[in-house]
């Protein structure tokens, strides 16, 4: 069971739940403060990937609480998140620290390589965005195998406001799901867009109605898991045909990083108003969505105990 124990570990930004009926673990992003993606989050999400990738190399209860999928939603109402750390980054920019600023960005790459390519295993991540997702929150999303989202959600990639473009998978997640076309305008304008209009646009994969979420995704698992092979083995035709790679989504983020350092004083200004105008949004709206489970994981005892005899056997 360690294996196991581990994914669900207190974490300061995320929390994590595991639905044995469905087969899932759910990721809820979970900021102390302001929802983005900070130092401290990105490094939860990528802690989760890697302790699930780990339960599958190494448990002996895989068959007793199997993973077929792996949602990625929010805690926060009406936000998904609002993407990476701009205040960390004018920080980064004041001192010139290109080191950390490159980790960070690593960090993230990471992130939503993995979510890509389904963590390299036999099952499926899953995006439901119930609020506002910009910029990485977006990226993040869009990383995703299947992103389902409600009707009042919006997302969007405003980095055009002050000279930058997303520089963490936007344009390649993008560019594959609805076209280079497609991909270069939404960015471009950095307009924010409604659930309806990224649906008519091939961005993402379901529309559910508002508070409808979470149960849209839990018939959508137990449709899946009645012929989940075939479901896979679509999963990774389509992994082959779009053939994703780590060093291209690196290459972005190499121009990205370069363009940061190039911030003019107006930029860092308009980057600054953009944080005042999200961080006041934050204060009027600051409940939490309380997950459909009060357990983190449901444990068949037999199980357990089993597992115990069989160290103690060893050890003998």
């Amino acid at each position: 069971m360690k294996y196991f124990r581990d994914i669900f570990k207190d974490r300061d930004e995320l929390s994590v739940r595991y639905d044995q009926e469905d087969k899932a673990i759910w990721l809820y992003l979970n900021p102390k403060d302001r929802p983005r993606l900070s130092v401290e989050l990105v490094n939860n999400i990528l802690e989760v990937s890697k302790a699930i990738q780990r339960y599958y190399e190494n448990s002996v209860v895989l068959d007793k609480f199997p993973v077929n999928f792996f949602v990625v939603t929010s805690q926060t109402k009406n936000i998904f998140n609002y993407g990476g750390d701009l205040g960390y980054f004018i920080k980064l920019v004041e001192e010139n620290n290109k080191d950390e600023l490159y980790r960070y960005t690593k960090l993230c790459v990471d992130n939503v390589y993995l979510f890509n390519v389904n963590l390299n295993l036999p099952l499926e991540t899953i995006a439901l965005v119930q609020g506002t997702a910009l910029g990485g929150g977006f990226e993040l999303a869009l990383s995703c195998s299947t992103l389902i989202a409600q009707e009042s959600a919006k997302m969007g990639f405003p980095e055009s406001r002050f000279n930058l473009f997303p520089g963490v998978g936007g344009y390649t997640f993008l560019a594959r799901k609805s076209g280079i076309r497609v991909a270069e305008e939404m960015i471009k304008r950095g307009k924010i867009y409604l659930s309806k209009e990224l649906l008519d646009m091939g961005v993402i994969n379901e529309m559910v109605n508002d508070d409808e979420g979470v149960s849209f995704v839990k018939k959508y698992m137990k449709k899946q898991n009645k012929n989940f092979k075939s479901h896979l083995a679509l999963l990774k035709a389509r992994q082959i045909h779009m053939s994703l790679s780590y060093d291209e989504l690196m290459k972005i983020a190499k121009l990205w990083m370069d363009m940061v350092f190039r911030l003019s004083k107006n930029d860092i200004k308009a980057m600054k108003r953009l944080i005042n105008a999200q961080d006041s949004k934050n204060i009027n709206n600051s409940a939490r969505i309380r997950t459909y489970q009060d357990r983190r994981i449901f444990f068949d005892e037999s199980v357990v105990k089993a597992e115990r005899r069989k160290k103690e056997r060893r050890s003998a």
